[in-house]
Protein backbone atom coordinates (compact mmCIF):
# COMPACT_ATOMS: atom_id res chain seq x y z
CA UNK A 1 0.00 0.00 0.00
CA UNK A 2 1.30 3.43 -0.93
CA UNK A 3 0.56 6.29 1.44
CA UNK A 4 1.00 10.04 1.36
CA UNK A 5 0.61 11.57 4.80
CA UNK A 6 1.61 14.66 6.70
CA UNK A 7 4.48 12.68 8.20
CA UNK A 8 5.63 11.54 4.74
CA UNK A 9 4.92 7.92 5.63
CA UNK A 10 5.19 5.59 2.65
CA UNK A 11 6.02 6.59 -0.90
CA UNK A 12 6.74 10.16 -2.02
CA UNK A 13 3.80 11.98 -3.51
CA UNK A 14 5.01 11.71 -7.09
CA UNK A 15 5.50 7.94 -6.86
CA UNK A 16 2.17 7.32 -5.14
CA UNK A 17 0.33 9.47 -7.66
CA UNK A 18 2.08 7.65 -10.50
CA UNK A 19 0.97 4.29 -9.08
CA UNK A 20 -2.58 5.60 -8.59
CA UNK A 21 -2.66 6.89 -12.18
CA UNK A 22 -1.42 3.51 -13.41
CA UNK A 23 -4.26 1.68 -11.63
CA UNK A 24 -6.91 4.01 -13.01
CA UNK A 25 -5.42 4.54 -16.46
CA UNK A 26 -5.05 0.83 -17.21
CA UNK A 27 -8.48 -0.16 -15.95
CA UNK A 28 -11.10 -1.49 -18.35
CA UNK A 29 -13.80 0.30 -16.34
CA UNK A 30 -12.61 2.62 -13.58
CA UNK A 31 -15.12 3.73 -10.96
CA UNK A 32 -14.95 7.18 -9.39
CA UNK A 33 -16.92 7.02 -6.15
CA UNK A 34 -17.69 9.21 -3.16
CA UNK A 35 -17.38 12.79 -4.42
CA UNK A 36 -17.56 13.71 -0.73
CA UNK A 37 -15.48 16.78 -1.39
CA UNK A 38 -15.66 20.43 -2.34
CA UNK A 39 -16.91 21.62 -5.71
CA UNK A 40 -13.44 21.89 -7.28
CA UNK A 41 -12.69 18.24 -6.49
CA UNK A 42 -16.08 17.14 -7.82
CA UNK A 43 -15.47 18.96 -11.10
CA UNK A 44 -11.96 17.50 -11.34
CA UNK A 45 -13.46 14.03 -10.82
CA UNK A 46 -15.91 14.61 -13.67
CA UNK A 47 -13.05 15.66 -15.95
CA UNK A 48 -11.11 12.51 -15.01
CA UNK A 49 -14.20 10.41 -15.75
CA UNK A 50 -14.41 11.99 -19.19
CA UNK A 51 -10.74 11.22 -19.81
CA UNK A 52 -10.85 7.59 -18.64
CA UNK A 53 -14.40 6.53 -19.55
CA UNK A 54 -15.19 5.96 -15.88
CA UNK A 55 -18.44 5.31 -14.06
CA UNK A 56 -19.32 7.86 -11.37
CA UNK A 57 -21.27 7.11 -8.18
CA UNK A 58 -21.54 9.77 -5.45
CA UNK A 59 -21.67 8.69 -1.81
CA UNK A 60 -25.23 10.03 -1.85
CA UNK A 61 -26.04 7.95 -4.93
CA UNK A 62 -28.87 5.94 -3.32
CA UNK A 63 -30.62 9.03 -1.94
CA UNK A 64 -30.22 10.94 -5.20
CA UNK A 65 -31.54 7.98 -7.20
CA UNK A 66 -34.68 7.74 -5.05
CA UNK A 67 -35.34 11.46 -5.20
CA UNK A 68 -34.78 11.74 -8.94
CA UNK A 69 -36.96 8.67 -9.61
CA UNK A 70 -39.83 10.22 -7.69
CA UNK A 71 -39.27 13.58 -9.37
CA UNK A 72 -39.34 12.00 -12.83
CA UNK A 73 -42.47 9.99 -12.07
CA UNK A 74 -44.64 12.63 -10.44
CA UNK A 75 -42.80 15.93 -9.97
CA UNK A 76 -42.13 17.84 -6.77
CA UNK A 77 -43.05 21.08 -5.02
CA UNK A 78 -40.26 22.32 -2.73
CA UNK A 79 -39.26 25.56 -1.06
CA UNK A 80 -36.29 27.09 0.75
CA UNK A 81 -35.77 27.40 4.51
CA UNK A 82 -36.13 31.18 4.31
CA UNK A 83 -39.48 31.03 2.50
CA UNK A 84 -40.74 28.34 4.87
CA UNK A 85 -39.67 30.39 7.89
CA UNK A 86 -41.40 33.54 6.67
CA UNK A 87 -44.57 32.09 5.15
CA UNK A 88 -45.66 28.91 6.94
CA UNK A 89 -48.55 28.99 9.40
CA UNK A 90 -48.29 25.19 9.73
CA UNK A 91 -45.11 23.12 9.71
CA UNK A 92 -45.59 19.35 9.46
CA UNK A 93 -42.44 17.43 10.40
CA UNK A 94 -42.19 13.74 9.47
CA UNK A 95 -39.57 11.93 11.53
CA UNK A 96 -36.52 12.76 13.67
CA UNK A 97 -34.18 13.44 10.73
CA UNK A 98 -36.64 15.97 9.31
CA UNK A 99 -36.95 17.63 12.72
CA UNK A 100 -33.17 17.86 13.06
CA UNK A 101 -33.02 19.54 9.65
CA UNK A 102 -35.80 21.97 10.53
CA UNK A 103 -33.89 23.02 13.65
CA UNK A 104 -30.54 23.21 11.82
CA UNK A 105 -31.83 25.60 9.16
CA UNK A 106 -33.56 27.82 11.72
CA UNK A 107 -37.09 27.06 10.59
CA UNK A 108 -38.59 27.90 13.98
CA UNK A 109 -36.57 31.06 14.55
CA UNK A 110 -38.28 34.43 14.57
CA UNK A 111 -37.15 36.54 11.61
CA UNK A 112 -35.49 39.81 12.63
CA UNK A 113 -37.24 41.60 9.76
CA UNK A 114 -40.26 39.52 8.73
CA UNK A 115 -40.97 39.65 5.01
CA UNK A 116 -44.67 39.11 5.66
CA UNK A 117 -45.79 40.92 8.84
CA UNK A 118 -49.21 39.30 8.61
CA UNK A 119 -47.62 35.89 9.27
CA UNK A 120 -47.00 36.17 13.02
CA UNK A 121 -48.07 32.78 14.38
CA UNK A 122 -47.59 29.16 13.36
CA UNK A 123 -48.53 25.68 14.45
CA UNK A 124 -46.29 22.63 14.34
CA UNK A 125 -47.43 19.05 13.75
CA UNK A 126 -44.83 16.39 14.58
CA UNK A 127 -45.21 12.91 13.06
CA UNK A 128 -43.16 10.14 14.64
CA UNK A 129 -40.83 12.56 16.41
CA UNK A 130 -41.46 11.47 20.00
CA UNK A 131 -41.91 14.28 22.49
CA UNK A 132 -39.05 16.40 21.07
CA UNK A 133 -38.44 17.85 24.56
CA UNK A 134 -35.18 19.64 23.70
CA UNK A 135 -36.50 21.56 20.68
CA UNK A 136 -37.15 25.27 20.95
CA UNK A 137 -40.01 25.98 18.58
CA UNK A 138 -39.55 29.73 18.83
CA UNK A 139 -41.75 32.63 19.91
CA UNK A 140 -44.03 32.51 16.86
CA UNK A 141 -45.13 28.90 17.45
CA UNK A 142 -48.45 28.88 19.30
CA UNK A 143 -49.19 25.15 19.32
CA UNK A 144 -47.27 21.89 18.91
CA UNK A 145 -49.22 18.69 18.33
CA UNK A 146 -47.92 15.13 18.04
CA UNK A 147 -49.02 12.26 15.84
CA UNK A 148 -47.65 9.09 17.42
CA UNK A 149 -45.96 6.90 14.80
CA UNK A 150 -43.01 4.61 14.34
CA UNK A 151 -40.29 6.77 12.73
CA UNK A 152 -39.02 3.72 10.84
CA UNK A 153 -42.41 3.22 9.17
CA UNK A 154 -43.65 6.64 8.13
CA UNK A 155 -44.85 5.72 4.64
CA UNK A 156 -48.11 4.06 5.82
CA UNK A 157 -48.81 7.09 8.02
CA UNK A 158 -48.30 9.51 5.13
CA UNK A 159 -50.55 7.35 2.96
CA UNK A 160 -53.24 7.37 5.64
CA UNK A 161 -52.97 11.15 6.09
CA UNK A 162 -53.28 11.68 2.36
CA UNK A 163 -56.34 9.42 2.19
CA UNK A 164 -57.99 11.10 5.18
CA UNK A 165 -57.34 14.58 3.81
CA UNK A 166 -58.95 13.52 0.51
CA UNK A 167 -61.98 12.14 2.32
CA UNK A 168 -61.31 8.50 1.43
CA UNK A 169 -62.08 5.59 3.71
CA UNK A 170 -59.08 4.14 5.49
CA UNK A 171 -57.95 1.63 8.05
CA UNK A 172 -55.50 2.24 10.85
CA UNK A 173 -51.85 1.37 10.22
CA UNK A 174 -50.44 -1.83 11.68
CA UNK A 175 -50.58 -1.84 15.46
CA UNK A 176 -53.16 0.98 15.51
CA UNK A 177 -50.32 3.52 15.69
CA UNK A 178 -51.48 6.17 15.12
CA UNK A 179 -55.19 5.72 15.73
CA UNK A 180 -57.79 6.56 13.11
CA UNK A 181 -59.04 9.41 15.28
CA UNK A 182 -55.54 10.89 15.49
CA UNK A 183 -55.04 10.57 11.73
CA UNK A 184 -58.38 12.26 11.05
CA UNK A 185 -57.54 15.13 13.42
CA UNK A 186 -54.10 15.62 11.88
CA UNK A 187 -55.57 15.60 8.37
CA UNK A 188 -58.06 18.29 9.41
CA UNK A 189 -55.22 20.42 10.80
CA UNK A 190 -53.31 20.06 7.54
CA UNK A 191 -56.34 21.04 5.44
CA UNK A 192 -56.92 24.15 7.59
CA UNK A 193 -53.48 25.61 6.86
CA UNK A 194 -53.20 28.81 4.84
CA UNK A 195 -49.59 28.02 3.91
CA UNK A 196 -48.32 24.63 5.02
CA UNK A 197 -44.83 23.17 4.80
CA UNK A 198 -44.13 19.43 5.02
CA UNK A 199 -40.60 18.64 6.17
CA UNK A 200 -39.45 15.10 5.38
CA UNK A 201 -36.21 13.20 4.82
CA UNK A 202 -35.99 11.70 1.30
CA UNK A 203 -33.21 9.31 2.31
CA UNK A 204 -35.43 7.78 4.98
CA UNK A 205 -38.58 7.49 2.86
CA UNK A 206 -37.28 6.12 -0.43
CA UNK A 207 -38.86 6.75 -3.82
CA UNK A 208 -42.33 5.53 -2.83
CA UNK A 209 -42.34 7.55 0.38
CA UNK A 210 -41.24 10.67 -1.49
CA UNK A 211 -44.13 10.21 -3.91
CA UNK A 212 -46.55 9.87 -0.99
CA UNK A 213 -45.20 13.02 0.68
CA UNK A 214 -45.28 15.02 -2.53
CA UNK A 215 -48.71 13.61 -3.35
CA UNK A 216 -50.05 15.02 -0.08
CA UNK A 217 -48.47 18.39 -0.87
CA UNK A 218 -49.98 18.50 -4.35
CA UNK A 219 -53.41 17.40 -3.08
CA UNK A 220 -53.44 20.29 -0.60
CA UNK A 221 -52.63 22.81 -3.32
CA UNK A 222 -56.04 22.23 -4.86
CA UNK A 223 -57.63 24.33 -2.12
CA UNK A 224 -54.77 26.04 -0.26
CA UNK A 225 -51.00 26.55 -0.44
CA UNK A 226 -48.61 23.83 0.59
CA UNK A 227 -45.02 22.92 -0.18
CA UNK A 228 -42.15 20.77 1.07
CA UNK A 229 -38.72 21.22 2.62
CA UNK A 230 -36.11 18.45 2.68
CA UNK A 231 -32.57 18.01 4.01
CA UNK A 232 -29.89 17.73 1.33
CA UNK A 233 -28.13 14.40 0.67
CA UNK A 234 -25.22 13.73 3.01
CA UNK A 235 -21.52 14.30 2.29
CA UNK A 236 -22.05 17.33 0.03
CA UNK A 237 -24.31 15.23 -2.18
CA UNK A 238 -26.37 18.23 -3.27
CA UNK A 239 -23.23 19.92 -4.63
CA UNK A 240 -22.39 16.73 -6.55
CA UNK A 241 -25.93 16.65 -7.95
CA UNK A 242 -25.88 20.31 -9.00
CA UNK A 243 -22.43 19.99 -10.56
CA UNK A 244 -23.60 16.89 -12.42
CA UNK A 245 -26.60 18.74 -13.79
CA UNK A 246 -24.63 21.66 -15.20
CA UNK A 247 -21.68 19.52 -16.34
CA UNK A 248 -23.17 16.39 -17.89
CA UNK A 249 -26.91 16.98 -17.49
CA UNK A 250 -27.23 14.20 -14.88
CA UNK A 251 -27.63 14.72 -11.11
CA UNK A 252 -26.53 11.33 -9.79
CA UNK A 253 -24.87 8.16 -11.06
CA UNK A 254 -23.59 8.16 -14.61
CA UNK A 255 -20.95 6.65 -16.84
CA UNK A 256 -18.95 7.91 -19.79
CA UNK A 257 -19.92 5.57 -22.62
CA UNK A 258 -17.80 6.18 -25.74
CA UNK A 259 -17.36 9.79 -24.66
CA UNK A 260 -21.05 10.41 -23.94
CA UNK A 261 -22.45 10.65 -20.38
CA UNK A 262 -25.22 8.10 -19.76
CA UNK A 263 -27.37 8.03 -16.64
CA UNK A 264 -28.47 4.70 -15.19
CA UNK A 265 -28.89 4.21 -11.44
CA UNK A 266 -28.62 0.42 -11.67
CA UNK A 267 -25.90 0.15 -14.28
CA UNK A 268 -23.57 2.61 -12.58
CA UNK A 269 -24.24 1.64 -8.97
CA UNK A 270 -20.74 1.42 -7.49
CA UNK A 271 -21.56 -1.42 -5.13
CA UNK A 272 -22.93 -3.50 -8.01
CA UNK A 273 -20.03 -2.67 -10.33
CA UNK A 274 -17.49 -3.80 -7.74
CA UNK A 275 -19.40 -6.95 -6.76
CA UNK A 276 -19.81 -8.03 -10.40
CA UNK A 277 -16.17 -7.35 -11.23
CA UNK A 278 -17.09 -4.88 -13.98
CA UNK A 279 -15.15 -2.11 -12.24
CA UNK A 280 -11.51 -3.15 -11.97
CA UNK A 281 -10.16 0.04 -10.38
CA UNK A 282 -11.72 2.56 -7.99
CA UNK A 283 -10.88 6.15 -7.12
CA UNK A 284 -12.57 7.04 -3.83
CA UNK A 285 -12.84 10.81 -3.36
CA UNK A 286 -13.67 11.30 0.30
CA UNK A 287 -12.02 14.14 2.24
CA UNK A 288 -15.45 14.84 3.83
CA UNK A 289 -16.37 11.17 4.40
CA UNK A 290 -16.00 9.42 7.79
CA UNK A 291 -14.56 6.34 6.09
CA UNK A 292 -14.64 4.09 3.06
CA UNK A 293 -17.79 2.08 2.33
CA UNK A 294 -17.64 -1.59 3.27
CA UNK A 295 -18.11 -2.70 -0.33
CA UNK A 296 -14.87 -1.14 -1.56
CA UNK A 297 -12.07 -3.69 -2.10
CA UNK A 298 -8.53 -2.91 -1.01
CA UNK A 299 -7.08 -4.23 -4.25
CA UNK A 300 -7.29 -1.79 -7.12
CA UNK A 301 -8.56 1.10 -4.97
CA UNK A 302 -7.05 4.57 -4.72
CA UNK A 303 -8.42 6.44 -1.70
CA UNK A 304 -8.26 10.19 -1.13
CA UNK A 305 -8.98 10.53 2.57
CA UNK A 306 -8.72 13.16 5.32
CA UNK A 307 -5.57 13.20 7.47
CA UNK A 308 -5.22 10.29 9.87
CA UNK A 309 -8.08 8.22 8.49
CA UNK A 310 -7.32 4.50 8.27
CA UNK A 311 -8.16 3.06 4.87
CA UNK A 312 -7.58 -0.34 3.27
CA UNK A 313 -6.56 0.46 -0.31
CA UNK A 314 -3.69 -0.07 -2.73
CA UNK A 315 -2.92 3.64 -2.64
CA UNK A 316 -4.00 5.96 0.18
CA UNK A 317 -3.45 9.68 -0.32
CA UNK A 318 -4.19 12.01 2.57
CA UNK A 319 -5.69 15.29 1.40
CA UNK A 320 -6.88 18.43 3.11
CA UNK A 321 -10.42 18.85 4.34
CA UNK A 322 -12.33 21.72 2.70
CA UNK A 323 -13.32 24.30 5.26
CA UNK A 324 -10.52 23.21 7.59
CA UNK A 325 -7.21 22.81 5.72
CA UNK A 326 -8.21 24.93 2.75
CA UNK A 327 -11.16 26.90 1.49
CA UNK A 328 -13.80 25.24 -0.61
CA UNK A 329 -17.27 25.57 -2.08
CA UNK A 330 -19.83 23.39 -0.32
CA UNK A 331 -23.61 23.15 -0.29
CA UNK A 332 -25.08 25.04 2.67
CA UNK A 333 -28.51 23.81 3.74
CA UNK A 334 -29.57 26.94 5.63
CA UNK A 335 -28.87 29.15 2.63
CA UNK A 336 -30.03 26.44 0.22
CA UNK A 337 -27.15 27.08 -2.13
CA UNK A 338 -23.45 26.75 -2.74
CA UNK A 339 -21.21 28.80 -0.45
CA UNK A 340 -17.48 29.27 -0.14
CA UNK A 341 -16.12 28.18 3.23
CA UNK A 342 -12.92 29.75 4.51
CA UNK A 343 -10.31 27.41 6.05
CA UNK A 344 -10.54 27.15 9.84
CA UNK A 345 -6.96 25.87 10.25
CA UNK A 346 -5.04 26.42 6.98
CA UNK A 347 -2.40 23.82 6.20
CA UNK A 348 -0.16 22.73 3.34
CA UNK A 349 -1.99 19.44 2.86
CA UNK A 350 -2.79 18.81 -0.82
CA UNK A 351 -6.24 19.54 -2.14
CA UNK A 352 -8.22 16.65 -3.56
CA UNK A 353 -8.82 18.65 -6.75
CA UNK A 354 -5.09 19.14 -7.26
CA UNK A 355 -4.34 15.44 -6.74
CA UNK A 356 -7.07 14.39 -9.18
CA UNK A 357 -5.78 16.93 -11.68
CA UNK A 358 -2.27 15.50 -11.46
CA UNK A 359 -3.61 11.98 -11.95
CA UNK A 360 -5.33 13.18 -15.14
CA UNK A 361 -2.12 14.78 -16.37
CA UNK A 362 -0.15 11.57 -15.80
CA UNK A 363 -2.79 9.45 -17.56
CA UNK A 364 -3.12 11.89 -20.44
CA UNK A 365 0.65 12.00 -20.82
CA UNK A 366 0.75 8.23 -21.29
CA UNK A 367 2.69 7.39 -18.15
CA UNK A 368 -0.15 5.17 -16.87
CA UNK A 369 -0.70 3.25 -20.12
Amino acid sequence: MAVISEAAVGWPASEAEARAAALIGRARLPLIAGLAADLDAIRAAFALADLTGAAVDPAAGDALAAEMRAFADSGQMNTTPAEARHRADLVVVAGPAALAHAVAVGLFEAAASPLYPWRTQRKVLLIGCGDAPAVDFGPTTVAVSHLDADPAHLRPVLAALRAAAAGHGLTAPTGDRPTLAAITAAAAEIKAAAFGVLVYDPAGLGALGIELAQGLVKDMNVATRFTALTPPPALNGKAAALAGLWTVGLPGRFGMVRGVPKGDDWRFDGRRLVASGEADAVLWVGPLAPGLPDWLPAAGTVALVPPGQAAAADVVIEVGVPGIDHGGTLYEARRDGLSYLEPAAPSARPRAAAVIGRLAQIIQGGAAC
